[in-house]
Order: structure tokens, then C-alpha cells, then sequence
């Protein structure tokens, strides 16, 4: 796997001061390093927002967020972690995601493990789908 961010480093060889415009962004500001999971396309199902309904925040952590959900199809109660692409900087954090939901799958159906239905994902968040 090959590195995930990129820098200003080619602009700083050609000559370019950290400050000028051609470090910059669309939007302005630094380009600094671009999150490996905004730039990963992790396999997991496009239609989150279609199938669930997020509701109330349940908790947090280092890089996402709990919530309450429901199934728009069904009306069942979930519980969905999403996780920030933008906070998975390094390729290990992607890494971490993927191993998550891969247990998660190979675990499905023990009596002591929380039920895991789906994973989703968009451009933003990674959704992880569980009872």
C-alpha cells in the first residue's frame, strides 16, 4: 500500500514559498496533506442515507461518532458508527476500518458479539451498521 497523503513538497523543490498562491487549494487555504480515507474507496455499500435515518448522538470517539438510527425499509432500531474520512490521515486508520468491519462480518452470529448488519459508505463517512 502506498503512501495516502501529499504535500507541498514538490512545490517547495520547484521553488515555491510555503505562503504563495501555488500551495493553496480550491478552496484557499493550505493543501497540505489529503486524508487517506477521503481518497479510498473502501467497497462498502453507496446508500446509507436511502436505507437509514440517523437519529440521536450516543457517544463518541477518536474518529466518529455513535448514533441511533432507523431502518427507513423496516422501521428497526440500530445503532451506526460513522467515521470521519477526513480524520483517517494515515494508512494505518484506514487499515483499522477495514480490519474493523472484516471482524465484525466473520463474527456475525455469535451469541456474545453485537449483531453487525452493513457497512456503508459516501465521500465524508464510513457507516458501520449494528444492533
Amino acid at each position: 500500500m502506498g503512501l495516502c497523503s501529499s504535500s507541498t513538497a514538490s512545490a517547495h523543490r520547484a521553488g515555491a514559498a510555503p505562503g504563495n498562491k501555488e500551495n493553496k487549494g480550491a478552496g484557499g487555504g493550505s493543501r497540505g496533506i489529503v486524508a487517506c480515507g477521503k481518497r479510498t474507496d473502501f467497497g462498502y455499500d453507496k446508500d446509507f442515507e436511502a436505507r437509514y435515518s440517523l437519529g440521536k448522538l450516543l457517544g463518541h470517539g477518536q474518529f466518529g461518532y455513535t448514533y441511533a438510527a432507523v431502518d427507513r425499509n423496516s422501521g428497526e432500531r440500530v445503532a451506526v458508527k460513522r467515521i470521519d474520512k477526513n480524520k483517517m490521515v494515515l494508512p494505518v486508520a484506514v487499515e483499522d476500518v477495514k480490519r474493523e468491519v472484516k471482524i465484525l462480518k466473520a463474527l456475525r452470529g455469535h451469541e456474545n458479539v453485537v449483531h453487525f448488519y452493513n457497512a456503508f459508505e459516501d465521500d465524508n463517512y464510513v457507516y458501520i451498521v449494528m444492533e
